[in-house]
């Protein structure tokens, strides 16, 4: 079972795929891990995303960063993260996604 979410030290989160681990994204980018800055505009942004709550960007731009959610026909989410020219991105199937959600808040709150 994928742990999907981990918080590091310095507060930032790894997301890290299950279900679609050495599979394709749609920017035709494989599906690895991803760093999530801490900074609380972003980490709101993703549970916005992850909430499909309306009127929330694809897109958050911070410090050089830029994440966008880009999602599939059978409901699959993908983050992708580029820094410069390097981008990475990170995909969870639409079963996984109450998964990541919840294990995000179980984060938030400890």
């Amino acid at each position: 079972m994928a742990n999907y979410v981990t918080k590091q030290e310095n507060g930032h989160l790894t997301l890290s795929p299950g279900d679609l681990i050495n599979t394709m994204s749609p920017s035709s980018i494989q599906i690895s891990t991803v760093n999530l800055s801490n900074e609380g505009c972003t980490f709101r942004w993703f549970t916005d995303v992850l909430e499909k709550k309306e009127g929330v960007s694809d897109r958050q731009e911070l410090d050089g960063k830029t994440y966008q959610a880009l999602t599939d026909t059978a409901g699959n989410l993908f983050i992708k993260d580029t820094r410069g020219n390097i981008a990475s991105v990170v995909g969870f199937s639409a079963r996984e996604i109450p998964i990541v959600l919840t294990k995000l808040q179980e984060l938030t709150k400890a």
